[in-house]
């Protein structure tokens, strides 16, 4: 990760790919500016 940042010049995190999705779609997809996802109340889940 620290070539990535390095190299970008931004801040890098590692997570698992649930909440990686699920942190996408609160802050910028379907979840954006719901009053129920910002309280806590989801279920995110993977189906493989």
């Amino acid at each position: 990760m620290s070539p990535l940042k390095e190299r970008f010049n931004i801040p890098v995190y590692l997570d698992n790919y649930a909440n990686a999705v699920a942190i996408g779609e609160f802050m910028f997809g379907a979840g954006k500016g719901d009053a129920v996802i910002k309280a806590g109340q989801v279920i995110f889940m993977i189906l493989l």
